[in-house]
């Protein structure tokens, strides 16, 4: 470079150069300190052009340039026949040898390579080469060019609906047609070219009569020009910027037009402007406006200390990790991956949230690991730790300090590991207390606010504290559960710490220490909850005071406490096996201003397998209750969304509290008077009175499928046939039927009974009103040749007057009257998946369905060539569906035909296969 500058001689006019010792002091600065960021990490260029400078290109220019200039040129100047023409754009060259690729053409490539550490790909010759954006062909004695264009070029041009002023359409048309015409020597290839931009462009939305006239109107104006070259524009004085008026607004289509701006301009304000303030020129420029990528570009995980960020880390039990946004309704995924072989069974951030740790169980692969430590964007590794005993950990822990730590620990050899450093190495010696735990696993470590002192739990029972920054110990306290300890959990001071147990019991500990002095007061019990007994008593209120008030002698079944935590305000916060979340309650006898008080613990209570069924409770009570694939039932309030808790079993003599009302799935629920009936496939019904208290069990000889209730009676469907239950009472013998029923319906009097068949048929059976009849069915008409498939859902209209009825495409409406089609197939068959339930709308206008296939479809009876569609509105599948309200309501809107298509309004409940439910809401029919 020193010889480039000293060499240099201005020309004429031209300005001398800077001091040469300047300009490579200044170059010397920018080539050996270029510092770039990759991620969270930083790093120094040592070798090769500074990467992302503004000087690069050039600098590169010049550096082979005088490899060029004193070696590769003067060595083949003596053979002009070899090199008929040389030029080279930054690192790509063109040449054009002549002859064969003899001793002479091995020599120049071995000089391409002689210099530095750049090294050329030199192909050999061919008569057909691609050069930038041009393909060039030796065709006898010339050199003939084409345009080039990569395979892989997604031909993105601007759209006609795209937010750009209207010429701009013309203005890029010209520019690409005068292009093709410079750099394609044969017109057939200009005509190519000039083809497939017209086609490009109809391909992204251009009306084709519209193309045809910018095209029209482009290539007269570029033949124009080649025959009358446009004059040079003429030199314009020069104008001071302080003369200059710019109005700088973002370009919009709705906006005023510029030319109306500028007659605006001349007519009031360019008189007063160049005689008040000397303007000369008035000048407008846009700029692009702000698209959907610079906005969301904008997002960040953190924004600072202290707040909550908008990116949530999971796992699963196949090894999947999954970070995901939960401050959008979609919960888009930024990162995806396969974290570990086995199950993923901790996760925590570093204190920036950029990095996230993992552990869990890892394969048997020699360079799998059970931890690893990640970025969160790009699923980078940025350490390695320390495999536990057998590739198996339990629990990880960032550090909220510098320098960063990582603690693991193990599922089997009962270790605790500190990593450090810039690649988070396991860090050895005699202060570090690796093993303090007696056996079996290291259930949880979790550092305190300030990262002062560390804390773990294992099976052992125990409770053991160590110091943050060397992991040394500090105390063990001993038997803090009598069982198990399965998590733990620092408050927001750091000052203590929550433990729950195998033993059902959560336990507050001092967690105040004084690192190297006494600390006797460390670990000691502050306070303790027996959750067990807590939900015992709920359990007992919920299902009206049924059972006895004695502490069970044993820990009953689903009482363990697998986690704790503590949420906003510093309250306390137990799960449990069975899946319910207990808001402790702190007494004010402690006098610990931390936490905000609860009068009484909060029970929160849930699904954690598909809900597989759905029934409203009495008229008037707004109660729901769902039941899932566990046999578990839950009572819920539809006015709030709260659940009011679990229907709870007696026929169980053991304390039990994993919420099982069946032993299996639960296929059916159904609701009459004041009682609820449930049937799974445990092969029984049974009956739930007295609040949430199920209190009675009717055995059947097959498994039920379905359920469907009338004015008194009810009708089991099971596998191998139908039976009725009037008061608790099973009144009939099974009714075996010809062909397998897959769905009933049971009119509001009980004199109809619908059934629907594998034979794709709707059998009509008149039900005899005595009791006690052991086959009270006759059937009196079969509705043929309505469906191609079985029939999966009947629904009756509340009227009695129309009999819906779903497979796993169509939907059809029959006449009870007479039987006749009002909807037949084909018709209403949007649905892909088998349609697993049918509800009407208080007036009978309106029709929804729901099946598996995760959408949910309104349909208008008046106008059947509308609905409305509600893509995936559950994942896995819609299995329950009702409408909310009743006709007679005066606060139930009514369902308008004529306005089906602008406004529905309407209000509906779905409970899915997602444990989740949605609200269809007016008057938008949005979902809620």
């Amino acid at each position: 470079m020193r010889q480039w500058f000293e060499s240099y001689v201005p020309a004429p006019g031209e300005p001398a150069l800077a001091p040469v010792d300047t300009i490579m002091a200044a170059l010397e600065l920018v080539m050996r300190w270029n510092i770039f960021a990759f991620g969270d990490s930083y790093y120094r260029q040592l070798i090769g052009t500074a990467m992302g400078t503004s000087c690069a290109v050039w600098f590169a220019n010049l550096y082979f340039g005088f490899h060029e200039k004193s070696k590769l040129l003067p060595r083949f100047k003596d053979l002009p026949a070899r090199i008929l023409f040389y030029a080279r754009f930054v690192d790509d060259v063109f040449l054009i040898w002549l002859g064969e690729c003899d001793l002479q053409w091995k020599a120049l490539v071995l000089m391409f390579n002689d210099f530095g550490i750049l090294k050329w790909e030199c192909p050999k010759p061919k008569t057909t080469v691609d050069f930038l954006d041009l393909t060039l062909t030796v065709e006898g004695n010339k050199v003939v060019t084409k345009t080039y264009q990569k395979p892989e070029n997604p031909y993105l041009y601007i759209p006609p609906h795209s937010a750009h002023p209207a010429g701009m359409i013309n203005g890029i048309v010209f520019s690409l047609l005068r292009t093709y015409w410079r750099q394609n020597t044969k017109y057939s290839d200009f005509v190519h070219f000039s083809s497939l931009l017209f086609r490009r462009h109809c391909l992204q939305g251009w009306d084709q009569e519209v193309l045809r006239q910018v095209f029209s109107s482009a290539l007269n104006k570029l033949f124009k020009n080649l025959e009358v070259p446009a004059p040079a524009p003429a030199n314009a004085p020069e104008i001071d910027p302080r003369e200059r008026l710019f109005l700088h607004m973002q370009y919009h289509p709705k906006d005023i037009p510029k030319d109306e701006i500028r007659q605006i301009y001349s007519d009031v304000c360019e008189e007063l402007f160049a005689r008040e303030l000397n303007i000369k020129q008035f000048t407008i420029a846009y700029s692009r406006p702000t698209t959907i990528g610079s906005v969301v570009a904008k997002s960040k995980l953190f924004e600072v200390e202290g707040q909550e960020g908008t990116y949530i880390a999971s796992a699963d039990t196949r090894g999947k990790l999954r970070v995901w946004a939960y401050d959008t309704d979609e919960y888009l995924p930024k990162l995806e991956i396969q974290g570990l072989a086995g199950p993923i069974k901790d996760i925590a951030w570093d204190l920036e949230g950029k990095r996230l740790v993992f552990t869990g169980e890892g394969g048997t692969a020699g360079d799998a690991s059970n931890s690893r430590v990640i970025q969160w964007d790009t699923g980078v590794r940025c350490g390695e730790l320390q495999n536990h005993s057998r590739k198996k950990g339990s629990t990880c822990d960032f550090s909220p300090c510098r320098p960063m730590r990582i603690v693991t620990g193990g599922s089997d050899d009962a270790t605790v590991y500190l990593h450090s450093g810039l690649l988070f190495s396991r860090t050895i010696g005699e202060h570090v207390a690796e093993k303090c735990h007696e056996r079996g696993s290291v259930n949880k470590v979790r550092y305190n606010t300030n990262g002062t002192i560390l804390c773990s739990v294992g099976t052992d029972g125990s409770v053991i504290f160590y110091e943050g920054k060397t992991m040394s110990l500090i105390k063990k306290v001993e038997k803090v559960h009598s069982s198990s300890v399965f998590g733990c959990a620092w408050n927001k001071s750091g000052e203590y710490v929550l433990t729950c147990g195998a033993d059902g019991y959560a336990r507050l500990l001092d967690g105040r220490a004084v690192v190297g002095g006494e600390n006797d007061a460390l670990g000691n019990v502050v306070h303790e909850w027996n959750v067990s007994e807590i939900l015992l008593q709920q359990n007992q209120l919920g299902g009206g005071g049924g059972g006895n008030n004695e502490k069970p002698e044993k820990i009953p079944v689903g009482a363990m406490q697998l986690g704790c935590a503590f949420i906003k305000g510093d309250v306390p916060v137990s799960v449990g096996y069975n899946g319910q979340i207990v808001l402790l309650s702190l007494p004010s006898s402690l006098n610990l201003p931390f936490a905000t008080r609860l009068d009484e613990p909060i029970i929160i209570h849930g699904h954690q397998a598909p809900i597989s069924a759905m029934t409203f409770g009495a008229p008037g009570t707004n109660t729901i209750y769902t039941a899932d694939t566990d046999g578990i039932i839950i009572e819920w309030n539809g006015s709030t969304g709260v659940a009011n808790g679990h229907v709870v079993s007696s026929v169980d003599e053991d304390a039990n509290l994993t919420g099982k009302v069946h032993n299996g799935a639960i296929t059916s629920l159904a609701f009459h008077g004041d009682t609820l009936y449930s049937c799974g496939w445990d092969d029984c019904v049974r009956t739930t009175k007295e609040g949430r208290l199920c209190t009675k069990e009717l055995k059947l000889e097959s498994q039920p499928n379905a359920m469907a209730r009338g004015g008194s009676l009810i009708v089991v469907m099971t596998v191998e046939g139908l039976l009725f239950i009037r008061e608790d009472q099973i009144v009939s013998e099974l009714v075996r039927l010809p062909y397998a029923a897959t769905a009933v319906c049971l009119s509001k009097d009980d004199s109809m009974l619908f059934v629907g068949g594998d034979d794709c048929n709707i059998h009509v059976y008149s039900v005899e009103a005595a009791a006690g009849t052991s086959n009270p069915l006759t059937e009196s008409h079969v509705i043929q040749g309505g469906h191609l498939k079985p029939v999966q859902s009947l629904s009756l209209s509340h009227d009695g007057t129309m009999l819906a009825a779903a497979d796993v495409r169509d939907v059809c409406i029959y006449s009870t009257s007479d039987y006749s089609t009002i909807v037949s197939k084909g018709r209403w068959c949007f649905h892909t998946q088998r349609i697993g339930c049918l509800a009407w709308s208080p007036d009978d206008t309106v029709l929804a369905s729901g099946g598996n296939d995760d959408d949910i479809f309104l349909w208008c009876i008046a106008k059947k060539m509308k609905r409305i569609h509600y893509r995936f509105a559950h994942r896995g599948g819609v299995t329950g569906l009702r409408f909310v309200g009743d006709a007679s309501c005066p606060a139930v809107r009514k369902y308008s035909a004529d306005r089906l298509e602008e406004e529905l309004q309407a209000e509906a409940i779905a409970f899915c296969d997602d444990h989740s439910n949605v609200l269809l809401d007016g008057p938008k029919a949005e979902l809620r």
